[in-house]
């Protein structure tokens, strides 16, 4: 989480892992949980995060964001920008990988 001393800061949630034989337990939920609340100690009102599009390899990070009330963000010019970003139909391509860019209100 970046220091709110500077304009175009906010907090950005990054590898969140949990291995496949420990999920199902409410892991990621309690880590997100405690993200988002340190978040919103220091004053931010929401969470950004970037999650795997891939229906395949990425369905379970993707569920468990949205039954936390993650949304999708199409402008991403709003909070990121990179010369090796693009947005296609939704999915931001990140050195050719597809990513979908989410945030919540805390």
């Amino acid at each position: 989480i970046a220091e709110k001393n500077s304009c175009q800061l906010f907090p950005y949630v990054s590898n969140v892992l949990v291995k496949s034989d420990c999920r199902g337990f409410g892991i990621g939920k309690i880590l997100m949980a405690a993200c988002e609340g340190r978040a919103k100690a220091m004053g931010y009102d929401s969470v950004y995060l970037h999650v795997d599009a891939n229906i395949s390899t990425g369905s379970a990070a993707q569920r468990l964001y949205s039954n936390l009330g993650y949304t999708s963000i199409e402008d991403i010019n709003s909070n990121i920008s990179s010369d090796d970003m693009q947005l296609k139909n939704g999915v931001y391509l990140v050195d050719n990988l597809p990513l979908l860019y989410l945030s919540k209100t805390v």
